[in-house]
């Protein structure tokens, strides 16, 4: 996931500028000494996908928009076609995601020194470290966690989220050959919120799924729980917010709409780029 971002920072990447990774990316790319160093002094948690977890979260989320569901139809204006969804995401979702196989890849080209005919110096001889915002301890966790597990059990590769309004994008191969099929959001819950599960408005929710969708992207929402009996265990939950048809609606009848949604076949077309 992180080797086309170690390709910009050495320069290896014709006409890409040299790039500044994440927080997130920073981390994990320390800890797999992809920098050819590392600062870290403690052990990462082990993280897993929990499918309980993320099914209820999923649940509170479609509670959680039934209120503005509720005002909207009440309101004097054609009625809704579209609903969203929340589940467990399964569309173009890696197993390995699920069934934690860790890839084992320990060593790659990243984590050996590079050497030029003007230059002997490693990767991380050319690093320098700083602030682009304050610290946000909870958020800096979480996100962590989640672009760890990504990037350890699945071979996705993994960029910043920031054009459409998410934190990262999900590719399926190189991102020089492929389009991202997803953008995932990560939420933060804490200590004082009533649930266990951050629960973001529903407007904030269909604004983020509207411009996914128009961009033919899959909108996913994360966060992470952390076990209390397992203290180094942190369970990273993963919601697919599914655009489906509201068929009784009468825009949908005009039209001969049959299927609520699109299919995860039509989801991943069109997702190669065209070389010039």
């Amino acid at each position: 996931a992180l080797d086309e971002e170690l390709a910009a920072m050495r320069g290896d990447r014709s006409g890409i500028p040299p790039a500044m990774l994440a927080p997130a990316a920073a981390c994990v790319a320390l800890d797999t000494k992809a920098l050819g160093c590392t600062n870290r002094k403690d052990q990462p948690d082990k993280t897993i996908f929990d499918r309980q977890l993320t099914s209820e979260w999923a649940h509170e989320l479609q509670q959680g928009m039934i209120p503005a569901e509720e005002l909207r139809a009440k309101e004097d204006m054609r009625p809704m076609a579209y609903k969203i969804v929340p589940e467990l995401w399964n569309r173009l979702c890696p197993k390995s995601l699920w069934e934690c196989e860790d890839r084992n890849m320990t060593t790659t080209q990243a984590e050996t020194e590079h050497t030029t005919e003007k230059s002997t110096m490693t990767i991380e001889n050319q690093l320098s470290l700083g602030l682009i915002r304050h610290p946000s301890s909870l958020y800096d966790e979480v996100t962590y966690a989640v672009f760890r597990h990504l990037h350890q059990y699945s071979n996705l590769h993994i960029s910043s989220g920031g054009i459409f309004g998410c934190d990262f994008l999900l590719y399926d191969g190189k991102r020089s050959d492929r389009h991202s099929f997803a953008g995932l959001r990560i939420y933060t819950c804490d200590k004082n919120n009533e649930s266990k599960f951050p629960v973001p408005s529903a407007y904030d929710l269909t604004g983020f799924v509207r411009t996914m969708n128009t961009a033919r992207k899959l909108a996913l929402i994360a966060t992470v729980i952390k076990d209390e009996e397992e203290g180094d265990t942190a369970r990273v939950l993963i919601v697919d917010l599914a655009l489906e048809k509201i068929l009784s609606v009468q825009t949908h009848k005009k039209k001969g709409n049959t299927e609520t949604r699109r299919s995860e076949k039509e989801t991943s077309s069109g997702l190669a780029k065209m070389k010039n």
